[in-house]
């Protein structure tokens, strides 16, 4: 079974992290991110990639936008939660613009992985 959480995240750097907790290994669970900008506009274009981010490495993640709302969809994988402890991620978009790069690294959340 598939266990979905739903979060609402906001990708300005400052505030106190998102924490979420998993379990080891836990490999049946997405977590879903409805970003916002707590100063700000955000503005994410179509075509906008996004990435998960963490130390043991990075997964790709879907990016949709709901009822307007950007929306980020990651599985959780082994390499995640094979370790227990606090974690550190990020959510990583990039887009493309006129051949030009542009990458946008959102305030850290932490995932505190029990075992």
């Amino acid at each position: 079974m598939i266990l979905t959480r739903k979060y609402n995240f906001d990708i300005v750097p400052g505030g106190p992290p998102l924490l979420i907790r998993a379990s080891k290994n836990d490999t049946s669970s997405t977590l879903v991110f409805s970003l916002f900008a707590g100063e700000g506009v955000l503005q994410i274009p179509a075509g906008t990639t996004a990435v998960f981010r963490c130390p043991y490495g990075s997964t790709i993640a879907t990016l949709t936008f709901v009822g307007g709302i950007p929306t980020i969809t990651v599985d959780l994988t082994a390499d995640m939660t094979g370790n227990a402890g606090w974690i550190p991620f990020e959510i990583v978009l990039t887009a493309t613009e006129n051949n030009t790069d542009y990458t946008l690294v959102t305030a850290t959340m932490i995932l505190d992985i029990r075992g």
